[in-house]
């Protein structure tokens, strides 16, 4: 269960709300774009009927008119183009469509994309040699090659003519001396609009030479089909599909690219994603941002993961059906063969972390293992720092080297703790929030404990917890059928256009089940007022203890039509909840606290300030609010508070009940204690006793599956020495600073 700390947007822009409203606009619609947007209503309707002819000048560019020329004259003269692309979803779509558009012209032109494992993004020296081989009169990047400073030079001095289009950060001393470079990134392009991606780069350089085609027919061969200059139209569908794939803004003009593109790709004339859309089993859907992000840009992701990328390249230029069903079925299976690497890299990695960090304090997991693929890692890494809340890093060794990807979250900038740990790393790049390296095996401890000591020092606690950010606060009456449908006019959703994130307060549970094949689901009806409606939060079973008939809760959801036996009706998506009687509340924060606890590692805390931190975190997480300072030392004072009169009531109990204690949870030992004696120890407090028990040999404790049983350790004689246990010294050392401070 990972609670997290709501945030609610706090610019809400009431009389935008109103002017919305009163022209037409849906309640929900309205609030969200109150809550987003610091526009006028005129900005605000611009934003929700985006238009095709609002597209920006591609001539905007500094560099564009010399390289449309360029690519006309080359392919015009019979000249061989080569397009260099890279082997993610852009890479590979924005590579497709200059191929496409270009041998519509009947120009000479292959492409080539890098080997993940063996050459790696962009250029390397075995991918620059073979270009030298294949020796084309042009190469033109796409989604690579504004770092590519000294590979482009080698192609310069085999006299090999070189455009880049590319859409990531430059370096400053690694930008290449090439004929003409497109990159949106550079902060003299000339282009307004920086977030296009690197199918994004290539659309508009097709946009320049359909108009150019069009303006300079004099001068340029004629070219067969209807309306040049509308041409680059048709390769809307594969935009889209790149820019929701690679997870840029979708702000701006990628707003308008997708909005046409998902429209073309429900239709898509283009024979290979045609039969991905077959294959992938959603021929017919209407298509969105999340059957793109989550359906078909992993189907073509797989081929460049553990495959070959140009699998995906010749599926989306090919136009024999036979040859694109082959492929797209090979696709198809290549990405349940991920898949299943995945979950096995994800079980591996989950079991190592558990073994070998300390939950309880480590800020970064670091964790190694030998032959994890290179391509799936840092999915997995992904997965992994959602589970624990913290940054990840897994790399994988094969014999003295290791190479690794990894995943941060919100206050952590992963860049910055390689940064400081570089004496340890090889090679290293990225952003703030995800990042690749290589290093030696033998660094691998080195590195760990130097990004641990980096967040130790840069980061509390509490600025790595878990946020959920809310867009308005609603009440049930409000979600309707139609203001749902209202909101369509927001989409596409995704990366700087969120799907709204909705908090309604003080709604009653009426129903309350556990679904789906593992029991894993929860199924609410809700109710506030009069007004009842359905929802489910999924993979959020673990509330269900907390949840009875008549529990008021709050909960956080975004909002659905769900459509049965000819009915629509309103459905909620659980996101979170928190729960108004306090008790819950104190329950949850209890087992909450625990819940990455390892019991043989446990060793308590070494500091009052950590102490508080981890409290702090928790009761943030499960009730949203800080404790105030008076409770909070209370609390501490109590759970450091251990003597022999503590432990001998929890001895005697252990002895007498042999309880069982599921992942490090004591609350319902802590209600069975105070039952039984009149005595109540709360449940960290009872944790602790436990351990120190189990350190000094006096009980034993077994574990099977996800659970450890307690009993009396008969083979124990003579006195008790409570200074044989680390946790014992530890908590009595902070009770002492509490006593003394």
């Amino acid at each position: 269960m990972n609670s997290k700390f709501w945030v609610i947007n706090g610019q809400y822009d009431r009389q935008l709300y109103s002017e919305l409203m009163n022209s037409g606009i849906g309640t929900l619609t309205s609030k969200i774009m109150a809550s987003r947007l610091n526009v006028d209503r005129k900005h605000a309707n611009a934003f929700l009927n985006p238009q095709i002819n609002e597209l920006i000048d591609p001539f905007l560019f500094k560099d564009m008119e010399k390289t449309v020329h360029m690519i006309l004259e080359t392919g015009f003269k019979g000249k061989h183009i080569l397009v260099y692309g890279d082997y993610d979803v852009d890479g590979v779509t924005g590579c497709s469509m200059l191929v496409n558009f270009l041998r519509s012209l009947n120009f000479s032109v292959s492409c080539y994309i890098p080997d993940r494992m063996t050459e790696g993004y962009g250029f390397s020296p075995q991918s620059t040699e073979n270009v030298i081989e294949i020796h084309p009169d042009l190469v033109v990047t796409v989604d690579c090659g504004i770092t590519a400073k000294e590979y482009i030079q080698e192609l310069n001095d085999q006299g090999i003519q070189v455009i880049v289009t590319d859409h990531h950060e430059p370096m400053e001393d690694k930008i290449p001396d090439c004929y003409s470079i497109l990159a949106v990134s550079l902060a003299d392009s000339g282009y307004p609009f920086r977030y296009l991606c690197g199918a994004g780069v290539v659309f508009k350089l097709i946009t320049a030479i359909c108009r150019i085609l069009d303006e300079k027919k004099d001068f340029y061969p004629v070219v067969q089909g209807s309306n040049i200059r509308d041409r680059y139209l048709e390769y809307l569908d594969l935009t889209a599909l790149g820019t929701v794939a690679d997870v840029v803004s979708l702000t701006g003009e990628n707003r308008i690219i997708v909005k046409y593109g998902l429209e073309q790709i429900t239709h898509t004339l283009n024979v290979g994603l045609k039969e991905l859309i077959r294959v992938s089993d959603i021929k017919g859907k209407t298509i969105d941002t999340y059957h793109v992000g989550f359906v078909l840009g992993p189907r073509l992701n797989a081929a460049g993961r553990v495959g070959s990328a140009y699998r995906a390249v010749e599926l989306l230029t090919s136009s024999d059906r036979s040859k694109c069903m082959a492929i797209a079925e090979e696709l198809n299976d290549e990405n349940t063969r991920r898949q299943s690497m995945q979950d096995t890299i994800f079980k591996e990695a989950d079991l190592l972390i558990k073994k070998q960090n300390d939950l309880d304090k480590d800020k970064v997991l670091v964790v190694a293992k030998e032959d994890w693929h290179h391509g799936i890692i840092g999915i997995v890494s992904s997965k992994i720092t959602d589970k624990y809340c913290l940054p990840s890093i897994l790399l994988s060794v094969e014999e003295t080297q290791a190479k690794g990807s990894g995943r941060s979250v919100k206050n952590f900038n992963l860049f910055k703790a390689l940064l400081y740990s570089e004496q340890y790393l090889e090679r290293y790049g990225g952003h703030e929030a995800a990042a690749g390296m290589s290093l030696k095996a033998e660094y691998i401890d080195g590195l760990r404990i130097s990004l641990n000591w980096y967040a130790e020092q840069t980061t509390g606690l509490v600025d790595l917890i878990p946020t959920l950010y809310i867009d308005t606060q609603v009440a049930l009456k409000d979600v309707t059928v139609d203001n749902i449908t209202d909101m369509e006019s927001l989409q596409p959703f995704g990366e700087g256009n969120k799907e709204p994130v909705f908090l309604c307060e003080d709604m009653q549970v009426v129903q309350c089940k556990m679904v789906g094949r593992d029991k894993n689901h929860l199924s609410l009806r809700l109710k506030q007022g009069n007004v009842y409606v359905d929802a489910i939060g999924f993979n959020m079973s673990d509330f269900y203890e907390y949840i009875g008939i008549g529990t008021m809760i709050h909960g956080v959801f975004s909002i659905s039509v769900n459509e049965w036996n000819g009915r629509r009706n309103p459905s909620l998506k659980l996101l979170d909840i928190k729960f108004t009687d306090p008790e819950k509340i104190k329950s949850l924060f209890y087992n909450h606290f625990t819940v990455h606890i390892e019991f043989e590692k446990f060793k308590g805390y070494n500091s009052i300030k950590e102490l508080e931190d981890k409290i702090q975190y928790v009761y943030l997480t499960v009730a949203n609010k800080k404790l105030e300072d008076g409770e909070l030392t209370c609390l501490v004072k109590n759970i450091t508070n251990i003597d022999r009169d503590t432990l001998v009531p929890v001895y005697k109990y252990i002895r007498h009940k042999r309880p069982v204690m599921f992942n490090c949870r004591c609350g319902s030992l802590s209600e069975e204690l105070h039952r039984l004696t009149g005595i109540y120890i709360n449940p960290i407090k009872l944790l602790i006793c436990i351990k120190i028990l189990y350190d000094t040999g006096v009980i034993t404790a077994t574990e099977e599956a996800d659970y450890m049983k307690f009993a009396e350790n008969k083979e124990q004689d003579g006195k008790i020495e409570l200074e044989n246990s680390q946790i014992y010294l530890t908590m009595n050392q902070l009770n002492q600073s509490m006593r003394t401070g």
